[in-house]
């Protein structure tokens, strides 16, 4: 016995303390592991933007990215294009320098806003690989289904245009939208300006966003 410990006690006590310190190197090794394998992911993503870089607006060879093409389409067909491009990878800083540079946006912080509200309103079709690294969600045929919603955009670039303002100013309503969009000659293709922005404007999520601050400025 030393200093009221028995001998017992003190193995007892060591265990504890090796078993700890195993516990803590076997966090260690999952934490390594964890970080090597996100190390790797981002490196094979900036190897692969540095690729299209070279390459230009050119892609793998499934398909060309058309600058007249991105130019006309929503933001989120243009991020699906750009996915398909890539393989089902997105980064963002990558669709940021592509879509700057087919003249889409000219303002990179602008373009990295509209691509983040994008990504957000289609949140179940994507996957979040780490910070700013995305890509299609395998559980669905997301980029089928996102080709056809494409597709089927009646009026191009409206909903950009409509992500667009609410980016810059969040505060606009509905109708501050459609004047807005009035006033700058926006190419309704003969449709009532009403009825497309009010459908957008429920697809986007803004109704329920309205509905929700209407309902708080009662309660207060």
């Amino acid at each position: 016995m030393t200093n009221g410990i028995t001998w017992e006690e003190e193995l007892l006590t060591r265990i504890r303390e090796a078993r700890d310190k195993q516990t803590y190197a076997q966090e260690t090794i999952r934490q390594v592991e964890s970080d090597v394998k996100y190390w790797d992911e981002y490196a094979t993503a900036l190897e692969r933007t540095i690729q299209l870089y070279r390459q230009g607006l050119n892609t793998n060879g499934h398909h060309t990215l058309d600058t007249e093409r991105l130019r006309t389409q929503s933001t989120w067909a243009n991020l699906v294009d750009i996915l398909s491009a890539n393989n089902g990878l997105l980064v963002v800083v990558d669709a940021t320098t592509t879509l700057v540079k087919a003249g889409v946006f000219h303002d990179r912080e602008h373009a990295r806003n509209v691509i983040y509200a994008t990504l957000y309103s289609h949140k179940k079709d994507i996957q979040k690989v780490r910070k700013g690294i995305y890509r299609l969600d395998a559980r669905n045929d997301t980029e089928g289904k996102a080709k056809r919603t494409a597709r089927k955009e009646r009026i191009p670039g409206l909903k950009r245009a409509i992500l667009e303002l609410k980016t810059v100013n969040p505060d606009m309503t509905k109708q501050d939208v459609r004047e807005t969009l009035v006033k700058r000659g926006f190419d309704f293709k003969g449709k009532n300006p009403n009825k497309v922005v009010h459908i957008l404007w429920v697809n986007l999520g803004y109704a329920k966003k309205d509905k929700l601050a209407q309902q708080n400025l009662f309660e207060t």
